[in-house]
Parts: structure tokens; C-alpha cells; sequence
């Protein structure tokens, strides 16, 4: 059961964060409304097949950064002797998940120094 939901993540730290971090490799964002749908649950079917297929990984991607945090914080856990998985979870561990996400999606971005 992850820690963190979409609709939670599309809240904070955004569709449009997301969508920079997320999308394919080499390739524009995904436009920030659609991918935002996607979170929500909404109806996509305005928007171009290619579109909606390159939101669809890139949401994947966001799943897989959502199962390492998840990783890492039972990992902690379970070292401590909590029974997994926690019912309900706490804030805190939602707030944990969301910055251990945003980490795994940041990690391989290249920046500037001065940025």
C-alpha cells in the first residue's frame, strides 16, 4: 500500500513539478494540465493518444519513485519493530514519502552549480 496517493501528490508538490521531472527522457513535458488529470482520476479523452501515452509513463515513473519511498520507509520501519504495513498512515510518513519521491524523481536531473 503506498504511503502517498496521486491526487496527494498532484496537491504537492504539483503536476507541473511532476511533469518536468517525469517525462521522457530527451523529449518536452507533458503538458502539466493533462498530467494532472491523470493524478486526479479525470477523463483525458481530449487529449491527443501520443500525449495521453507519454503522460501514462510518466506516471509509471512517478509509481516507481512512489515504491522506492515506500522501500525506504518500511525498511526504517521494520528495523524498529513497527508492523507494516501502517494503518492509517500518519502525516508525517506521507510527508516523508512525498520528499523521498521527489528525490528519487530529482536525483538524475543535471543542474547548474550556481542553481
Amino acid at each position: 500500500m503506498p504511503y502517498i496517493t496521486h491526487a496527494e501528490l498532484a496537491e504537492n508538490p504539483g503536476a507541473l513539478e511532476l511533469s518536468k521531472v517525469a517525462s521522457d527522457e530527451h523529449a518536452q513535458p507533458v503538458a502539466a494540465g493533462l498530467l494532472d488529470a491523470l493524478l486526479r482520476g479525470q477523463d483525458v479523452g481530449a487529449w491527443p493518444a501520443d500525449d495521453v501515452a507519454a503522460a501514462q509513463r510518466a506516471v509509471a515513473r512517478i509509481d516507481a519513485a512512489v515504491a522506492d519511498a515506500d522501500a525506504v520507509i518500511d525498511g526504517y520501519l521494520a528495523k524498529r519493530g513497527y508492523a507494516l504495513p501502517l494503518t492509517p498512515v500518519p502525516g508525517l510518513v506521507v510527508a516523508w514519502c512525498r520528499a523521498i519521491t521527489r528525490y528519487m524523481l530529482h536525483k538524475d536531473r543535471r543542474a547548474l552549480e550556481a542553481t
